[in-house]
């Protein structure tokens, strides 16, 4: 099984770093290197909302008394304080 393609908001906010810095060495208009700086923290913000909102992936409901969700080890078992 190999891995899934990574969404395009990833990809897009990648790609965002490269060309900023190459707008930067090549000596580009101040005002599109301020523009991309700026950008950046809202890029983030949107790809870690769309990664989070991917539905691409099934996750089984959890049954009852399972919050933490640990499938891969048994091991692993909800503690109750009382």
């Amino acid at each position: 099984m190999g891995m899934r393609p990574l969404p395009r908001s990833v990809a897009l906010v990648t790609l965002l770093v490269p060309v900023n810095i190459l707008v930067a060495l090549v000596g580009g208009p101040y005002w599109l290197l301020g523009t991309l700086f700026l950008l950046g923290p809202m890029a983030v913000l949107w790809m870690v909302w769309n990664v989070l909102r991917d539905t691409s992936a099934p996750q089984p409901e959890l049954p009852s008394a399972a919050e933490w969700g640990y499938q891969d080890r048994a091991d692993l078992v909800p503690v109750r304080c009382e």
